[in-house]
């Protein structure tokens, strides 16, 4: 039942699995995927070191919290991310600190 209802509000959306999106009345910069039986979302999430200070961005993948009515809203306008999009978005907010340490260069 559960991949009948996501397979009927992706056609209503017009999308596909996998096909990145984001929404019109979304808060933050995250990128929305639909799986077969669920709902995604990658965001970017700071990088911690032992004392934490932010030492660097990393996206990461989990189940949005968004509930599908919130998406059907007649007032909620999908706009599909094309990969190059994705790409820019994710190198324009992944970065790292480089740190020198006794002659080697490492990436924290």
């Amino acid at each position: 039942m559960q991949k009948l209802i996501y397979w009927l509000v992706r056609r209503h959306l017009k999308l596909k699995i996998g096909e990145p999106f984001r929404f019109t009345n979304q808060k933050t910069r995250a990128i929305y995927r639909f799986t077969k039986t669920s709902l995604h979302k990658s965001y970017p999430e700071p990088i911690l070191n032992a004392n934490g200070e932010e030492i660097g961005t990393r996206w990461v993948r989990r189940p949005a919290g968004v509930s599908l009515n919130w998406l059907l809203d007649p007032g909620c306008k999908i706009y599909i991310l094309s990969p190059d999009e994705v790409i820019d978005e994710i190198l324009e907010t992944t970065s790292y600190k480089e740190e020198q340490t006794d002659g080697y260069l490492s990436v924290i």
